[in-house]
């Protein structure tokens, strides 16, 4: 067995008979699928110390959507998304050609460097092909590696299929997540074809939940953005309940994408409020709220006013 060999089954199935072989003749066995309450399924192998981490949620092409044999939309199919190698607490007991595509573990800082180039934040990385990866956790105070791994290249997501989901009772906040979609294209930043443009898209929630799904497939990821300066960072900020920013004079500015909802339909003053005396009524509120025309011009307009001072603002130091 080398190294090789087992990056090689990365991306399969779990009943892919390539990989049952491998498992089998290893004396282990792959899970046939993962359930949607897991973060995914680890099998170890116990002499290598190698974890196999199987899951459904990987966020790729060529596995989104994840698929439910039973169409239960509980229970997927497990692909080998990642695979971790340890040193054993005992003597490595595999032979050094084992590894014949990163350095062995107990290498030194500099066979490292070699391969993979500079470290980044306790990190080195290096892709292996179009489709996998390679990483090693160094801790660089002890001189040792943590571990390495290789696993699939995912894409960055930005929002998740379920915020476009109108069965999903929890999400409390549908249009600011359907009209952000408005405003990225009503900007052209998203990555689809002139024709898609030039057809328009009306301001309405069920429009814009139609073409996230005929154009989108139901989320948002990096690669469905133009490359526009500041963007995906500016999307990952609004994202975050924790996105206030403070100006050059110190004074607090609101950006999660949320919160710029409540103010662009006054509700954002009664919202936190009611968020320090009963957080099921805030909730209520929420879900109680639609935008108006004037309310979404004004939800736009935020937007873009923000993203036009981000860039000054992410830079001050009182941000760092």
């Amino acid at each position: 067995m080398k190294q090789s060999e087992i990056i090689a089954l990365i991306g399969l199935s779990s009943t892919d008979p390539k990989l049952v072989a491998f498992f089998e003749k290893q004396g282990l066995k792959a899970p046939k699928t993962v359930n949607a309450n897991a973060s995914g399924k680890a099998i170890r192998h116990k002499e290598y110390q190698i974890d196999f981490d199987f899951d459904y949620d990987i966020i790729h092409e060529s596995y989104y959507p994840p698929v439910s044999p039973k169409n239960d939309d509980y229970n997927f199919i497990a692909y080998l998304k990642n695979v971790y190698f340890y040193l054993p607490s005992k003597s490595d007991t595999r032979p050094n050609d084992f590894w014949d595509v990163t350095p062995n573990p107990l290498a030194s800082y500099e066979g490292f460097e070699n391969y993979f180039g500079k470290i980044n934040k306790g990190y080195f990385e290096k892709t292996y092909n179009d489709f996998i990866k390679t990483t090693a956790e160094y801790d660089v105070k002890k001189k040792k590696c943590v571990h390495i791994a290789a696993g699939i290249k995912q894409e960055r997501e930005i929002i998740n299929n379920c915020f476009f989901d109108p069965t999903n009772e929890h999400n409390l906040w549908t249009e600011a997540y359907t009209f952000l979609i408005k405003w990225l294209f009503d900007h052209r930043f998203l990555n689809i074809d002139d024709q898609v443009y030039n057809l328009g898209l009306a301001p309405t929630h069920q429009a814009i939940l139609e073409f996230v799904q005929s154009q989108l497939k139901n989320r948002l990821w990096k690669n469905q953005l133009k490359e526009v300066p500041n963007l995906f960072l500016f999307l990952k900020t609004i994202s975050s309940n924790n996105s206030v920013k403070k100006d050059e004079n110190k004074q607090p500015v609101i950006f999660y994408q949320n919160h710029l909802f409540l103010m662009a339909t006054g509700n954002y003053e009664q919202y936190k409020k009611l968020y320090t005396e009963d957080i099921f009524k805030a909730d209520d509120l929420c879900k109680s709220i639609s935008f108006t025309p004037e309310t979404a011009q004004s939800y736009l307009n935020l937007l873009t006013e923000r993203f036009e001072i981000f860039p000054k603002i992410n830079d001050l130091k009182i941000n760092k």
